[in-house]
């Protein structure tokens, strides 16, 4: 190995005008969980006024499911994740959000 240690799940980095940019992975997410899946940010935004967008990577490497944003809070996000053939399957979120 290149002795690089393995990247935590979740990372932020705050700038000095406020500006908040985070992203992670969520692991063990599951498709149509009822009536979503909650996870948290590393740090919290200011407001819901935030832009994030989602992605899973379903573990048959078959194919990608989409997420929607369900509920946004200052601490995290609901989101809700489907695949074009609406197999109960699990996987990783993968998120990055912004804002202040």
């Amino acid at each position: 190995g290149l002795g690089i240690p393995a990247e935590p799940l979740f990372r932020s980095i705050k700038f000095g005008n406020g500006l908040l940019l985070q992203w992670g992975a969520v692991k063990g997410v599951y498709l149509f969980n009822n009536p979503w899946t909650s996870f948290f940010f590393p740090l919290s935004f200011q407001s819901t006024d935030y832009a994030i967008v989602c992605v899973a990577e379903l573990l048959s490497g078959l194919e990608v499911g989409a997420c929607s944003i369900v509920k946004k809070r200052t601490s995290g996000a609901g989101v809700r994740i489907w695949n074009d053939n609406n197999y109960r399957e699990d996987g990783e979120l993968n998120y990055i959000a912004v804002g202040l």
